[in-house]
C-alpha cells in the first residue's frame, strides 16, 4: 500500500538496504542484488512504508533533534479538535508509547478514524511501525484492546523474523 489512495499491489517483493526501501517489484523482478538477500516471507500481509511528511517520530532516531527543532519552529497543526496541541502533550503521548509499546491516534488526523501501531525491532533499534487503521464505529473498548494485542503480537513476530 503506496499511501496515494491507488489500490494494493499484491505479489510484490521489496528491497531494503539499511533502512530504506530502495527498490519495489513484481515477484521474483528484482534482479541480482535480490537473489543473494535474506528473505522475510509475509504471504496474505501488506506494507505500507511511513507516509512521506504524515508525522515526524520524536521518539526515535536518528534525528531527534532536528524533529524537536521542528516542533519548535513550526508547532503542531491540529487536524481536528482531538489533535494533540503542544508539545508537553505530545511527550507526554510518546511516554505512554513507550511504557504501553503501541502508539494509537484516536481521531486525531480524522474524525471517525482510529490507528495504532507498534514498533517492529532489529536488536535494540526500532526500524520501522506495523500499524493499522480502523473506522471508530466497528471497535468498541473491548475489541480496541484486542486489536491492540494482535497488533503488538504480529509486531513482536515480524521483530523476531527480521532477527533471525
Amino acid at each position: 500500500i503506496d499511501g496515494t489512495g491507488a489500490p494494493a499491489r499484491p505479489g510484490q517483493d521489496l528491497l531494503i538496504e539499511g533502512e530504506r526501501i530502495v527498490a519495489i517489484g513484481a515477484h521474483g523482478s528484482l534482479g541480482e542484488r535480490a537473489r543473494t538477500a535474506r528473505t522475510v516471507p509475509l504471504p496474505g500481509r501488506f506494507v505500507i512504508p511511513g507516509l512521506i511528511d504524515s508525522h515526524v517520530h520524536l521518539a526515535t532516531p536518528p534525528n531527534r533533534a532536528r524533529a524537536e527543532a521542528i516542533l519548535r519552529r513550526q508547532g503542531l497543526s491540529r487536524s481536528t479538535p482531538n489533535s494533540l496541541a503542544s508539545r508537553e502533550a505530545m511527550l507526554r503521548e510518546l511516554a505512554h508509547v513507550r511504557s504501553d509499546g503501541i502508539g494509537w491516534s484516536r481521531e486525531e488526523a480524522a474524525i471517525g478514524l482510529v490507528a495504532l501501531a507498534a514498533p517492529v525491532r532489529r536488536g535494540d533499534r526500532t526500524v520501522a511501525a506495523l500499524s493499522m487503521a480502523c473506522p471508530t464505529n466497528l471497535l468498541n473498548a473491548p475489541s480496541l484492546d484486542e486489536l491492540a494485542h494482535r497488533v503488538r503480537r504480529a509486531a513482536t513476530e515480524l521483530s523476531r523474523r527480521l532477527h533471525d
